[in-house]
């Protein structure tokens, strides 16, 4: 039996437990990392320097969830980059645990994993329990990080519930035409925390198939269409107009109802009416593509 958080102790010192408190936490994110703070640059010797912040951070699921601050300070030292080649450090931030974890201390540290030098490095993988805190590109040759630069993204905390934004784009990088037969473009896969609200926008590219030229608008497309979720139309049919020859980004949109788990998102678009769409990609023109958007908990 657990004790909730708020609720003092009873006689017999039976309360919120530790552990109780790092579940009571965990819910309040959907993931590790990065609260504020915590900027890592280089320095003029072999170590890091990381700023004062703040991270969400984690043992493994079944532990729970920690906010952990660190005062700011350097890194242990890493080893000099002799090679000929670049490598990535990851830089990390763990809370340690002597009581359940048998830590050395109860602490909150940062350190380094070295990565392996080559023409085109990896990020190196984190211990148990890490949070990222940067992924730093150090040169060939390099005896200090005072040169190393930021590569690669780590992962801010996100707060249960809250919008997480763009969370997938798909794009047809080609001229093609649609016409009268019904084609799915723009697969994506994603995975919701829980019942989300999404938002599809759609940008097609495209002009009037035959038509002679920007002025000339005799000729005319209407590309109707539905956005999917897993196979099913989600949404009331769209129409965008293209009128003559000129090539011309149309737009439509939806916000619709997603339920937790894996899903595929897509596009299904056909010719309405009037003659076939000519599709424009390069040079800027965008063809066609789909961004989605979660804006958020289903309540």
């Amino acid at each position: 039996m657990s004790t909730a958080l708020g609720v003092s102790a009873d006689q017999d010192n039976n309360g919120c437990t530790p552990l109780d408190h790092r579940m009571i936490i965990g819910s309040n994110y959907l993931n590790c990392g990065i609260k504020n703070g915590l900027g890592v640059k280089g320095r003029s010797d072999l170590r890091y320097q990381v700023g004062a912040g703040v991270a969400v951070t984690s043992r493994g699921d079944a532990d729970g969830k920690m906010e952990a601050y660190f005062e700011g300070g350097a890194t242990p030292e890493t080893t000099a980059n002799t090679s000929a080649n670049p490598r990535i450090d990851a830089i990390w931030l763990m809370a340690h645990n002597r009581p359940e974890h048998k830590d050395d201390d109860n602490q909150v540290i940062v350190d380094v994993t070295q990565g392996t030098p080559a023409p085109t490095p990896t990020k190196p993988n984190l211990p148990v329990g890490a949070t990222a805190l940067a992924y730093m590109l150090l040169p060939a040759g390099a005896t200090s990080t005072a040169n190393a630069t930021r590569t690669s993204e780590v992962d801010y905390a996100v707060p249960y519930g809250s919008a997480m934004g763009l969370i997938g784009t798909q794009q047809v990088r080609q001229n093609m035409t649609i016409d009268a037969t019904y084609r799915t473009h723009c697969k994506m896969s994603v995975n919701l925390p829980t019942d989300r609200w999404l938002r599809f926008d759609l940008t097609v590219c495209a002009s009037a198939h035959g038509a002679n030229g920007g002025g000339d608008l005799s000729k005319m497309s209407e590309v109707g269409g539905h956005f999917r979720i897993d196979g099913k139309n989600v949404d009331e049919l769209f129409n965008l107009p293209f009128i003559g020859g000129a090539w011309h980004p149309q737009k439509a949109g939806a916000t619709v109802f997603c339920g937790r788990g894996t899903h595929t998102l897509e596009v299904e678009l056909h010719k309405g009416y009037g003659v076939d769409a000519d599709v424009h990609y390069g040079s800027g023109w965008p063809g066609i593509k789909l961004c989605v958007f979660d804006e958020g908990l289903k309540q």
